[in-house]
């Protein structure tokens, strides 16, 4: 297995590894100004996509609609307050329905035959259990990941953390590493932020 991240070549090699992975076993990543920036970049397009969809979904409820366009999405369940939407194929290639997404991962992710799906509804809680879902370190991330995953490992490679200015604000790259139910363990590095938003509708962002 072997991940180019942020400028620094991980790699895992041998006959066997053994989950969970030894305290230190990533070396300290480190980023740069311009990666950074890269980095922001990447939330603040994500967040804006978020704010357009949540604008049109309130729009469409405000005229008597669905949230969602039942021609386009097909609800598939619904658990704890949340309703999970599949994207409806139409007859289209896996191809033209990534032509659907906003973001090249995504679109990867949709071409090599991923669903797109949807959850929209409310979970009660507070501002400190969704901040608790930043996983600020290795621990509290496998925690997180555990609720989902079967034997989760994980590293936290690189943190931002709140600022007098930004109180609630996280930036952190991380590696993951876990298996459901059906299917083989699988890994990948990823971006996580919380994007604090002060307007007349407060909202704490997980991207």
């Amino acid at each position: 297995m072997e991940e180019s991240f942020s400028g620094t070549r991980i790699s895992i090699t041998g006959d066997k590894v053994h989950f969970p992975l030894p305290r230190g076993y990533f070396a300290d990543v480190q980023v740069s100004e311009e990666q950074t920036q890269e980095y922001c970049d990447v939330v603040s397009r994500r967040l804006d996509a978020t704010l357009a969809e949540e604008k049109c979904r309130n729009e469409r409820l405000a005229n008597g609609l669905p949230s969602l366009n039942p021609r386009d999405w097909k609800s598939v369940r619904s658990f704890d307050g949340l309703q999970l939407f599949r994207r409806r194929h139409r007859g289209r290639s896996t191809a033209e329905l990534a032509t659907e997404e906003e973001f090249p991962q995504a679109m990867g992710a949709v071409t090599n035959g991923q669903p797109s799906v949807v959850a929209i509804g409310h979970i009660p809680g507070s501002i400190e259990v969704l901040y608790g879902f930043a996983g600020t370190t290795d621990e509290e991330t496998r925690t997180t990941m555990s609720f989902q995953l079967k034997r989760p490992d994980a590293a936290v490679l690189h943190t931002e953390f709140a600022t007098p200015g930004d109180p609630l604000h996280f930036f952190g790259l991380k590696w993951l590493y876990g298996a459901r139910s059906i299917g083989a363990p699988r890994d990948l590095c990823c971006l996580q932020a919380m994007v604090a938003i002060a307007s007349a509708k407060s909202m704490l962002i997980n991207i």
